[in-house]
């Protein structure tokens, strides 16, 4: 909910400072290390650019131990930007 109400410290206190991110469907499959800061800011610029943005996020699976912790979890998203041809909506 942090990234729907573009509250960036509140999603940024959601995360370790250096993550392993793995979005198959954005960037072809490639797990890839990310500081939590350029994480987050990548995430302000982009959703910054539409009206509303919806993320829905289930049936997590979380592994931990002492050296840190993985979830996988579905991840669906909704994005609107009203456009001139009558749609807008992008999922």
């Amino acid at each position: 909910m942090h990234a729907d109400f573009h509250d960036w410290t509140g999603l940024r206190s959601c995360f370790a400072d250096d993550l392993t991110v793995h979005f198959p469907g954005v960037t072809g499959g490639e797990s890839r290390e990310i500081a939590a800061d350029d994480f987050v800011a990548r995430w302000k610029r982009y959703l910054s650019r539409f009206e509303s943005t919806q993320h829905l996020s289930t049936n997590h699976l979380v592994a931990g131990d002492d050296n840190g912790a993985t979830c996988q979890t579905y991840f669906q998203t909704q994005y609107y930007r009203p456009a001139t041809n009558g749609g807008g909506f992008w999922t």
